[in-house]
């Protein structure tokens, strides 16, 4: 069933709360703080055994297995991340808002960001909304692209639309050309 967009923005909006809620678990270890989401999510109902499995899935889920007693000091940038997105899919959404998801990543484990927001969209139907400015993980991960310019929706359409266009912002957006754009150097 298709959801009219009043639904996606009450969701996306107790999404909003909900990651309020729990940023101040940003210092636990990553099996506490994905335990703090399903408690947050279900007022405490399950218990340990529970919560272990599920925390367990979740980073299964990002490919972090075995890592859930280690302290953010001892994860890297990437794991970091990722453990982020475990601790979103414990909520099980079915909208996940990613802001700016391979920023301060190299090539490599942005690529594995990207994967694994593709991989999740498929496995757990979520739906992901992703804001970067990053072209090539927009192309990647994305079926349908906005691309806003001066805080108004310039051009949608899907990747592919978006490399055959004709409008000359998004083609210098596409390729990376500053030529003729005010305020370049």
């Amino acid at each position: 069933m298709e959801s009219t967009s009043h639904e996606v923005l009450i969701r996306l909006s107790a999404f909003i709360a909900c990651f309020a809620v729990l940023a101040f678990a940003e210092r636990r270890a990553p099996r506490r703080r994905l335990a703090i989401a399903r408690r947050a999510r279900w007022s405490g109902n399950l218990g340990l055994v529970a919560i272990d499995t599920i925390v367990r899935e979740k980073l299964a889920l990002v490919e972090l297995e075995g890592v859930e007693h280690l302290m953010p000091s001892e994860l890297s940038g990437g794991m970091r991340k990722r453990v982020a997105l475990a601790r979103s899919i414990a909520m099980e959404p079915q909208c996940i808002l990613y802001d700016e998801p391979t920023t301060g990543l190299d090539p490599i484990m942005a690529d594995v960001i990207n994967r694994l927001i593709r991989s999740l969209q498929k496995r757990i139907g979520v739906t992901s909304i992703v804001v970067t400015h990053d072209l090539h993980s927009a192309m990647q991960v994305g079926d349908e692209l906005a691309l806003i310019h001066e805080g108004r929706v310039v051009f949608t359409g899907t990747p592919a639309e978006a490399h055959e266009t004709e409008s000359v912002l998004v083609r210098q957006f596409i390729e990376g050309n500053s030529e003729n754009v005010t305020g370049a150097v």
